[in-house]
């Protein structure tokens, strides 16, 4: 009796250990299914090296999309490259609100504004002028899921070499205004007279989060160097002709950071665009999810007959 009870034992033993093996693996691919994979991390180094001790950030998405880049607040996604053939930022498939360069005396300053122009931002150039750059909540486009607004970053900087061609992007805002702009148009101590705001990539109100952009990554104008996917219910209560503001603030980094990369602005501009036509596909299809959950489903059929299986008779 010993003997098969202590047999009986380690059957039962190993039997639970396969039991809770399979029911693990289960709950991973769940867990992939449902939610997309986050970072902690207040730095998104979309760079292909290392900076500062900073890898670079890749992801895989559920339904197995890689790419290069990562997520603040959990939601919201800051990537390269959405998937290949899928880089242009030109008329015709983005519609482009606003430049940034570098306007003032000295060289290798931050720059910083929304799509308007104003005395208070000098930095700003707007290429197709008020209609280019004035948007309202009907024109904003979403991805194939209609979970996400997307906008685009065409960095343009030195291309001599690293780290010439780096950028960082430092503060990140949208607003949602009237059916009017405000006047006078506020600077940055007041930006809140744009509207309601809607995200910031800082929500303590200080630059502690900041996404390292490569411009050589696609070289010269007109090819995108990041993509951003905002919640679309982040903008709940618009109304369709509420005026939207995109605010950036970029080259900030490494005054921040003492003895850090240089990430300042040295040539060129920095185009900030919405998506216009076509569309993206960077969360899994419903028969994506529904083979995921079927996988599931058999590895629970799975875990379940082994038990019943192993149960001493």
């Amino acid at each position: 009796m010993t003997s098969g009870g202590s047999a009986t034992s380690a059957a039962r033993g190993i039997c639970m250990h396969t039991r809770d093996a399979s029911l693990s693996v289960i709950a991973l691919a769940i867990a992939f299914a449902i939610a997309p994979l986050s970072t902690s991390a207040t730095i998104i180094n979309t760079i292909d090296v290392s900076i500062d001790g900073n890898p670079t950030s890749t992801n895989v998405f559920a339904g197995g999309t890689e790419a290069i880049g990562g997520y603040l607040d959990g939601d919201n996604l800051f990537v390269r490259r959405p998937y290949d053939g899928y880089d242009g930022s030109g008329s015709g498939t983005f519609r482009t609100l606003f430049e940034l360069r570098d306007n003032a005396s000295a060289t290798n300053n931050p720059e910083s504004g929304y799509n308007r122009a104003t005395d208070s931002f000098p930095d700003v150039a707007m290429p197709g002028g008020l209609v280019g750059a004035s948007i309202v909540y009907s024109n904003l486009k979403t991805d194939s899921s209609g979970q996400y607004f997307i906008f685009a970053l065409d960095a343009n900087e030195n291309q001599a070499g690293s780290p010439n061609y780096y950028i960082s992007l430092d503060d990140l805002r949208f607003y949602r205004g009237g059916t009017n702009d405000p006047s006078p148009l506020p600077g940055r101590s007041n930006l809140t007279d744009l509207g309601t705001l809607v995200w910031q990539m800082n929500t303590d109100g200080n630059n502690t989060n900041f996404i390292f952009v490569d411009a050589a990554i696609n070289a010269g104008s007109g090819q995108s160097d990041l993509f951003v996917f905002i919640k679309k219910s982040l903008f709940d209560g618009a109304a369709a002709n509420d005026y939207i503001y995109l605010y950036a603030s970029m080259g900030e980094y490494s005054y921040m950071v003492p003895g850090s990369t240089d990430m300042t602005f040295n040539d060129g501009f920095e185009e900030w665009a919405i998506l216009d036509t076509g569309t993206f596909n960077l969360v899994p299809e419903p028969g994506s999810i529904a083979a995921l959950l079927l996988t599931c489903g058999g590895l629970f059929w799975h875990a379940r007959r082994r038990r019943q299986t192993c149960r001493p008779t």
